[in-house]
């Protein structure tokens, strides 16, 4: 895992190094995904580089949603994993969005609302997501960066994602969803994240680190191209004729939060 790791920092994407964004004294935030959790030898790969990087044992942290937590707190399968000088750290954090003090406000939406998201994330000197790339995101998966979001947003954000998990198609991910993430992480200042690719037999084959823009033009997911829909019967008309009213096929605006600048 570690060379997997290794070649993804030594060719980073449109972005300089690890060693050279991560220095001593900085809080460095290690946010995984369900999968990168399950997979605990690549989150110990990752400790191991940024302590190698110059990182402190207690400058890092990995942050886990609330049931994640319990797990490892419970088993301990994860931290046995890690480096041995970081065992006896405090590495672990669980996010539970109804506590008080959990979130902190990132920025305002158009209409004055506070954008909310663990508190951890936004103190960070530098937020890393790591996770596995979806060609194909399945149902709960909402592309690019949904590490971050909405795993770790407040309690209003994490129910609007969850309201529309049951019938989430693809065409919704992009145009609705996705801006979401995109506009969350951004506020938040992620700057860069890793991509872990996974074989068909499920072992880990690559992964990809690199700025978080480039990252998303190639692995955001992409709408499939839309259907065309041909005229049927004798009276369909071209030119969107009026003797027949077809459905309005136009998709809503995206869900964005708002243009407001980055907390």
């Amino acid at each position: 895992m570690k060379k997997i790791l290794q070649k993804a920092f030594d060719s980073a994407v449109s972005f300089p190094p690890l060693s050279e964004v991560v220095f001593e004294g900085d809080s460095v935030v290690i946010v995984p995904d369900a999968y990168i959790v399950e997979h605990g030898h690549l989150l110990a790969a990752l400790v191991e580089h940024l302590l190698e990087a110059g990182c402190k044992a207690g400058d890092l942290t990995i942050l886990l949603t609330a049931g994640e937590f319990e797990r490892e707190t419970h088993s301990g399968r994860l931290r046995a994993l890690l480096p041995e000088k970081v065992r006896s750290e405090e590495i672990f954090e669980g996010f539970y969005p109804a506590r008080p003090n959990a979130c902190a406000m990132l920025a305002q939406d158009d209409e004055g609302n506070p954008i909310m998201m663990a508190r951890t994330l936004v103190e960070a000197d530098v937020v890393l997501p790591i996770e596995r790339y979806y060609p194909d995101p399945p149902l709960g998966h909402f592309g690019f960066l949904s590490a971050l979001v909405p795993r770790f947003a407040d309690s209003d954000v994490q129910t609007r994602f969850q309201s529309a998990d049951s019938d989430t198609k693809r065409e919704k991910i992009v145009h609705t969803l996705a801006p979401v993430v995109a506009d969350l992480a951004y506020r938040l200042g992620t700057a860069m994240a890793i991509e872990v690719m996974i074989d068909g037999d499920g072992q880990v084959e690559g992964a990809v680190f690199g700025r978080v823009d480039k990252l998303r033009e190639k692995y955001a997911p992409k709408a499939p191209p839309a259907e065309e829909t041909q005229p049927q019967g004798s009276d369909a008309q071209p030119n969107g004729g009026t003797e027949q009213s077809g459905a309005d096929d136009q998709q809503g605006g995206a869900a964005g939060q708002g243009t407001g600048e980055q907390g």
